[in-house]
């Protein structure tokens, strides 16, 4: 193989290795959050036409600071919704119920395709020898 060839097998390796990392680091975020998290009451201020997450919500932490919250979940603008967050680091958050495996969180996303990359990879180069 040419050193070109390694070359980019080895980025692509790398990148998915830092998704794969990505996405377990969030698993662990959300497990931890499903474990110990506090509760709040965030309230839907509406929708935002655009790509990506375009419902914004807002709760108050215990300790009386405000934070938004950018969901691709459909909520109602003025509806109570039941969060759960990390409470030694409130910007890490969850929608009640906490589900481990949510598709419209792009780290998990980008975990299984960095997996799926690594397998093909694997095959690529089984071929190639």
């Amino acid at each position: 193989m040419t050193a070109g060839v390694l070359i980019l097998l080895g980025a692509i390796v790398l990148g998915a290795v830092a998704a794969i990392g990505g996405g377990l680091l969030e698993l662990l975020a959300l497990a931890r959050i499903r474990k110990k998290g506090v509760r709040a009451v965030a309230v839907c201020r509406g929708h935002v036409w655009g790509p990506g997450k375009t419902f914004h919500l807002q709760f108050t932490d215990t300790g009386g600071a405000r934070h938004s919250i950018w969901t691709t979940n459909p909520c109602v603008e003025g509806h109570e919704y039941e969060v759960l967050y990390n409470a030694s680091r409130p910007s890490s958050w969850a929608l009640a119920p906490v589900r481990l495996w949510d598709p419209s969180r792009p780290r998990q996303v980008g975990m299984l395709l960095g997996s799926a990359g690594v397998v093909v990879l694997a095959a690529i180069v089984l071929v190639m020898e």
